[in-house]
């Protein structure tokens, strides 16, 4: 006969490594108080907590972002034991970061070094991936060409440093800084992975592109350097794909706000053959590039003109597209397409359009 439950809580007593076991798992679930109460049960059960019990309830407060709780338990290791090692630090640091508390992050690097701890690649990627979340492309710079000179500890930056500081530089709209970190990788004979290819695609959307038509015509110089991104942007783009990488549809989007119109559509065609879904983002920047068309670039004046007369249809069908995918781009896609519709005398279309698209609730009307 197998014993009944209420016999087995009288006859089981867990050990040390249940109890860590147990603790680990509450932190995949991310049941963080869990995690420390099974902390305290060691103690109560006149156990010693060793460095894995402190580690698994790290782990819990990292993956919850319960910063305040993980520094914490980090100073009772420091003050009472057992001695924290780089995984602790690491779990303390992350979870810093995750609670975009980046100064708390990266005053614990001075802390390890008190401790005699060497730190390693992975200690700078998490303070790295915290700069990255806080958009700190200056200190990410800092960080990642502290960990390139300094040969203390016999560290180099791996893909995983270079994709953190590009990112932080991509968020930030540094698209230059970013897209020398991917040269600087190639230098340092680091594959770029996905997440690099991803940020530096994402940094040509480059700064104050979205929804340019609401100021006015762009000035040559600006049209110059937004060309530039674009381009760059398809460059990379190409040679992930050569790389057998696919950065995927935030990567696309990011192009879509910078590039013309008809390279937008030609890239939806390309994500829709790769397998990717347009989203709202997708539509909302195509139908804000039909709306720029006109910008200056010295071209031909006819060539132009046909443009802007084809643009007004294709941010329509655009609209129609995105509707009949149950999909909202928002009321500024929707002033995008009137603007479009409006500068070459097309707006009875637009308005029928609109006013469909009101009723049906899948978009905002926007008067002008």
């Amino acid at each position: 006969m197998f014993p009944t439950t209420a016999k087995m809580r009288t006859t089981l007593t867990p050990d040390l490594f249940t109890l860590n076991a147990a603790s680990s798992a509450c932190g995949v679930g991310m049941l963080w108080r869990a995690a420390i109460g099974l902390l305290a049960e060691v103690s109560v059960r006149a156990m010693v907590p060793d460095v894995i019990s402190y580690s698994a309830a790290l782990s819990a407060c990292e993956r919850a972002a319960r910063w305040q709780t993980a520094l914490f338990l980090l100073e009772c290791m420091l003050q009472l034991g057992p001695k924290p090692d780089n995984i602790a630090f690491c779990a303390a640091a992350s979870a810093c970061g995750r609670g975009q508390q980046l100064e708390q992050a990266l005053s614990l690097l001075p802390r390890l070094l008190e401790t005699r701890l060497r730190p390693s690649e992975v200690t700078y990627n998490v303070l790295l991936a915290a700069c990255e979340r806080r958009r700190d492309w200056e200190t990410g710079l800092w960080l990642f060409f502290s960990l390139k000179r300094d040969g203390r500890f016999g560290l180099r930056p791996d893909s995983v440093s270079c994709g953190s500081a590009a990112s932080a530089c991509a968020k930030a709209e540094c698209w230059q800084e970013a897209l020398e970190l991917l040269t600087l990788a190639r230098a340092l004979h680091i594959a770029p992975d996905l997440c690099l290819f991803g940020a530096a695609i994402s940094a040509c959307r480059g700064a104050d592109s979205a929804w340019p038509f609401r100021e006015g015509q762009p000035s040559v110089r600006r049209f110059a350097a937004e060309s530039a991104r674009w381009r760059r942007g398809l460059l990379l783009l190409a040679e992930s794909a050569r790389a057998g990488l696919e950065p995927g549809l935030v990567a696309h989007n990011a192009l879509l706000v910078t590039a013309p119109w008809h390279v937008g559509l030609e890239l939806l065609r390309r994500l829709r053959g790769d397998g990717l879904h347009p989203d709202e983002a997708t539509y909302g920047a195509l139908v804000a590039a039909c709306a720029v068309t006109g910008a200056p670039s010295g071209g031909d004046a006819g060539a132009e003109s046909q443009s802007q007369s084809q643009s007004w249809a294709a941010a329509l069908a655009l609209l129609r597209d995105a509707k009949n995918a149950a999909l909202d781009p928002g009321p500024g896609a929707v002033a995008a397409a009137t603007n479009a519709c409006a500068r070459d005398g097309h707006s009875a279309p637009a308005v029928g359009l609109l006013l469909r698209l009101q009723r049906e609730g899948l978009a905002e009307l926007v008067a002008y």
